[in-house]
C-alpha cells in the first residue's frame, strides 16, 4: 500500500491527481529503474599564491517505472481544504493498495513465466512442505 498525494481548486481533480500518485507509487515498490550521469570538474590555473581553482559539479537522475497493476484498488479518501490567497485549494489523499493475494498471484505467473525450473522448485518444495503439514495432523489426530 502506498498514499497518493493531489491538490487542486477542485476537489473532483485533487482525488484524481492523488489516485494517480498512489497507483505510481505502488508501482516504484515492485520496479523501478534508475539511471543516474554525474560529472565533477577541478582547475587549477596559475602557480604558487597567485591561483585560481575552478570546480564545477552536475548531477542528473533519470527514474522510469514500468509495471502493470491491474489490482490497484483505493481503499481510504481524505480531504483537507485550506484557504490560499483567499481561494479554497484541497488536498486529497488516497491510500491505495494491493490484496495480498493478489500480488503473490501475480508474482507467481511472472516466476512462472520468467523460470520454469525455478517455479517448479518452488511448487515441489511446497508440496513437501504441504504433506509434512499433512503427515503432522495424521499423527496428531491419530494418538
Amino acid at each position: 500500500a502506498d498514499v497518493g498525494i493531489g491538490r487542486s481548486p477542485r476537489k473532483d481533480i485533487a482525488k484524481e491527481k492523488a489516485r494517480t500518485n498512489g497507483v505510481k507509487n505502488l508501482a516504484a515498490i515492485f520496479e523501478t529503474q534508475v539511471q543516474n550521469l554525474a560529472k565533477k570538474f577541478q582547475e587549477e590555473v596559475g602557480e604558487g599564491s597567485d591561483v585560481e581553482i575552478n570546480e564545477m559539479f552536475s548531477s542528473a537522475t533519470k527514474t522510469v517505472i514500468k509495471k502493470t497493476l491491474n489490482f490497484a484498488i483505493p481503499k481510504k479518501t481524505k480531504y483537507v481544504s485550506e484557504k490560499e490567497d483567499g481561494k479554497t485549494l484541497y488536498s486529497c489523499y488516497v491510500l491505495m493498495a494491493i490484496e495480498p493475494g493478489t500480488v503473490n498471484g501475480s508474482l507467481m505467473d511472472e516466476l512462472k513465466n520468467k523460470n520454469q525450473k525455478t517455479y517448479e522448485r518452488f511448487r515441489a518444495s511446497k508440496a513437501f512442505e504441504d504433506l509434512d503439514a499433512e503427515m503432522k495432523e495424521y499423527e496428531v489426530n491419530e494418538n
